[in-house]
């Protein structure tokens, strides 16, 4: 139920003094009050409103009350009411004025709390603004649908209920992840390339934070409905296609512990990946300057120097070298920049394999090379000279077995 009350004072009282003498005009009610309230039910809703217009007294008062009836609301056509309204008021010259009565079918749909509604009139203005299209391309009101139409809404999570803070779906979610490690402080997992940390317009539910949040609450380890309860978090981010370890926090300690390892490079990431060619050195250092673009999502990488870039530096070492041209790397990040692998390793001329945007994979794609073949696989803590709720982990390597990483399978043939 929503209610409120409200006290509105009318400037333009002596306007209208100015205007005449009149009944209509003189002595205009310089105070109103207003009493709204929302309740819905389970069969529907009512709302009123009572406005009272004060001048040396009460002047005179109007309302409305409208009372929607949905009877079927668990059915498929709970978007559809069926709406009734009465709106009248009396003031102490004309006494009672403007009995209505109105009556038709209502067109909407809402979330369980009402906090989120919609409407034709708000489809028709999406459409408007172009956050409804047909095929990529703004359509009209009128348009009538053919078989094959694609139809894309660009509408924000202020309209829909987000998983993320709808408690309610922890419990439906089956959670499904591969936990590498656990104790009463983290959680390392393997992510699979494909796989969303966070929800975005494509995923709401089906995100690794949402699994985690979902697997913890199962068993009783987060309660989200307790005020002030911690959310487990994600200490760091692997692009959707990009697999490996990831790390979660279970409690606020071990996430301003992790984070603050992670701030000083006291934890050594290490990935394999594909390229296309065979390295030069078996061994290297390499050093550039990337600068990202967030327009398109991609980084631009130089040799030197240049506006808005910042240094990146990647230590790669050959593995193996492969039949058609390929070769098995393995890379530690000394900065952790976006798409710093794929971009580096692109611009000196070895881009990764299934990599379409700094390299060509549509002959890849079919091969089965979907993602780009990186992942991160192996986690080194390193000792740090301050103690923390984490210190139990230094000196400790996490890695992940080879045989679950997809793309050494071809390695190995």
């Amino acid at each position: 139920m929503a209610q409120n009350v409200q006290l509105h004072y009318d400037f333009g009282r002596g306007m209208y003094d100015e205007l005449g003498k009149t009944e209509d005009y003189y002595g205009r009610p310089q105070l109103t009050t207003t009493v709204e309230m929302f309740r819905p039910d389970s069969f529907g809703s009512t709302f009123f409103f009572i406005d009272l217009d004060y001048s040396s007294g009460v002047k005179g008062a109007y309302w409305e009350i409208a009372r929607e009836f949905c009877f079927w609301q668990q059915s498929k056509m709970n978007w559809l009411s069926i709406h009734a309204e009465y709106n009248g008021g009396m003031n102490k010259s004309a006494g009672s004025y403007n009995d209505c009565w109105l009556a038709g079918a209502t067109y909407s749909g809402h979330s369980k709390d009402f906090s989120k509604t919609w409407s034709l009139s708000m489809m028709y203005k999406l459409i408007r603004t172009k956050k409804i299209k047909v095929n990529r391309k703004r359509t009209e009101q009128n348009y009538i649908l053919c078989e094959g139409d694609e139809i894309q809404l660009f509408i924000r999570e202020e309209f829909f209920d987000s998983p993320e803070k709808d408690t309610s779906a922890l419990f439906r979610i089956q959670p499904k992840i591969d936990i590498l490690y656990e104790d009463e402080n983290i959680m390392l997992l393997n992510k699979r390339p494909g796989v969303l940390v966070h929800e975005d317009d494509s995923a709401k539910e089906n995100t690794l934070i949402m699994h985690i949040k979902a697997y913890l609450a199962q068993n009783g380890e987060y309660d989200p409905d307790k005020e002030q309860s911690f959310a487990p978090a994600l200490c760091n981010r692997i692009d959707r296609n990009t697999g490996g370890i990831v790390i979660a926090a279970k409690n606020a300690e071990a996430l301003r512990a992790m984070n603050e390892r992670i701030k000083n490079n006291m934890i050594t990431k290490s990935y394999l990946c594909l390229v296309h060619g065979v390295p030069t050195h078996q061994n290297a250092t390499l050093t550039a300057y990337l600068r990202k673009n967030a327009a398109d999502n991609m980084v631009e990488i130089r040799d030197k120097e240049f506006n808005g870039s910042k240094k990146i530096i990647t230590v790669y070492k050959v593995v193996r070298v492969l039949k058609e041209n390929r070769s098995l790397l393995e890379i530690d990040l000394i900065t952790g920049r976006t798409h710093q692998i794929r971009a580096h390793m692109a611009h000196i001329g070895h881009s990764l394999v299934g990599d379409g945007k700094y390299g060509i994979n549509r002959g890849e794609r079919a091969d089965g090379y979907k993602y780009q073949a990186l992942y991160a696989y192996k986690l080194y803590f390193k000792k740090s000279a301050e103690k923390d709720i984490l210190s139990y982990l230094e000196n400790k390597t996490f890695e992940i077995d080879k045989g679950g990483i997809w793309f050494l399978k071809d390695v190995e043939k």
